[in-house]
């Protein structure tokens, strides 16, 4: 796996636009798996990106739902290992009605960090070969626990790539 890092400003966003084909580069190409980017269809494209962003949409639906939007064959055991690998079985266990729990619009019962937790699953369940971290541990909750979380996940992502 290969990550982009950089200062404020050094072109990540730009990167990320580009592999995301909201622009096309000036002159040379953009591939993956070898594939210029431009001969694949925004389908095509989009199966082979995840994107875990540092604001999370969540749907009006269960907490269950929200996670397997990412890949709606998915069985429950793969969508519960995807949400233990992002450190969500936590807070998941604490709500009401557990995977059922409707989130709501927004999923306003959940904190940021939550919310990123079940982003950072999304993007584990869809496994695709390339994935954007956007800001990926802006919103997670402040203290050890974030450390842990944030550490963890980028591990999980780096495994095996």
């Amino acid at each position: 796996m290969s990550a982009l890092v950089g200062a404020s400003g050094a072109g990540k966003t730009t990167v990320t636009k580009l592999l995301m084909r909201y622009a096309d580069p000036q002159q040379g190409q953009i591939s993956i798996g070898g594939v210029d980017i431009r001969r694949l269809t925004p389908e095509q494209l989009n199966s082979l990106i995840s994107v875990v962003f540092q604001d999370v949409w969540l749907f009006d639906d269960t907490l269950l739902a929200n996670i397997r939007i990412a890949r709606p064959q998915a069985t429950r055991q793969e969508v519960e290992e995807a949400a233990r690998a992002a450190q969500c079985l936590e807070f998941i266990s604490r709500l009401p009605q557990g995977w059922l729990t409707p989130m709501g619009e927004m999923g306003g019962q959940l904190s940021g960090g939550e919310r990123q937790r079940i982003s950072i699953a999304r993007a584990l369940l869809k496994n695709a070969p390339v994935v954007i971290l956007d800001e990926p541990t802006a919103a997670l909750d402040i203290g050890k626990r974030a450390g842990r979380c944030k550490k963890r996940s980028i591990t999980w992502f780096t495994t095996g790539r």
